[in-house]
């Protein structure tokens, strides 16, 4: 009876949570740093599970994981994700889309808010500001690689670029803080991180956003991939999808 007992206990404290806890590595592009600097305690709290969390552009997630780096969970654009999964690096049962950020503008705390309301108003604001700053597009942000773009489209690639400070990928928002830029533009949850610091001016007009369509997928390379599927299944849950929006993210 008592080698039965003994026997029991063992098999219970093998099922319990605890038994089970993983220590899950996340490697996330930056505009997903701040929802999930909240959703994780709530996530641990509810799984037994940890998090290890490490941030970085999605071009640098693609180049990383496509070198063969160890993580367990992923969170980056749905195109790199794609080009992970063609390459084998992806399970292709894995990818699950977790939200969408949009681009934002910035400028120093109590510094004058331009109008941005409009393309040409934007457009406007830009040249009138001294200096701006972006994500370098060479460090693979999405949002940078956008904003390339988007000023070849309005016609003042040349004019930007003469006075344009160039985040690697970092917070935009702190260049602005530092009296380096007076107008910053990033997706919304890495300006909306640094509120305390500068002030938030809005959203790009809605004829030029650019939406940085964030999915999450588990390498296959994962050590731990039972313990992802629950964090994945977790970042649809009332309580992370309030974080998201919490942080300026929008569903999809």
């Amino acid at each position: 009876m008592k080698l039965k007992a003994v026997a029991l206990a063992a098999l219970f404290a093998a099922a319990s949570p605890a038994a089970q806890a993983a220590e899950i590595r996340v490697l996330m592009s930056g505009a997903f740093k701040a929802p999930m600097a909240d959703i994780k305690p709530l996530f641990e709290k509810a799984s037994g599970h940890t998090l290890v969390l490490d941030a970085d552009t999605s071009g640098r997630i693609a180049v990383r994981i496509g070198k063969g780096e160890q993580s367990d969970f992923i969170i980056s654009t749905s195109a790199g994700v794609d080009d992970l999964i063609k390459t084998g690096k992806v399970l292709p049962d894995s990818k699950a889309a977790v939200a969408r950020a949009g681009v934002g503008v910035v400028v120093r705390k109590g510094a004058p808010k331009p109008d941005i309301s409009t393309p040409e108003k934007f457009k406007q604001a830009l040249l009138d500001a001294k200096t701006v700053a972006y994500t370098n597009p060479a460090s693979g942000g999405q949002s940078g690689v956008y904003f390339v773009k988007l000023l070849a489209q309005l016609g003042i690639t040349d004019e930007i670029n003469k006075k344009a400070k160039f985040g690697d990928g970092g917070p935009v928002a702190l260049i602005v803080a530092a009296n380096n830029a007076e107008m910053g533009m990033q997706p919304l949850p890495e300006l909306l991180a640094h509120s305390d610091v500068v002030d938030f001016v809005g959203p790009l007009p809605a004829a030029l956003q650019s939406y940085n369509h964030l999915t999450s997928a588990i390498p296959s390379n994962s050590k731990q991939p039972e313990a992802a599927r629950a964090l994945m299944k977790f970042l649809a849950s009332p309580a992370a999808q309030a974080v998201m929006k919490a942080k300026g993210l929008e569903p999809g």
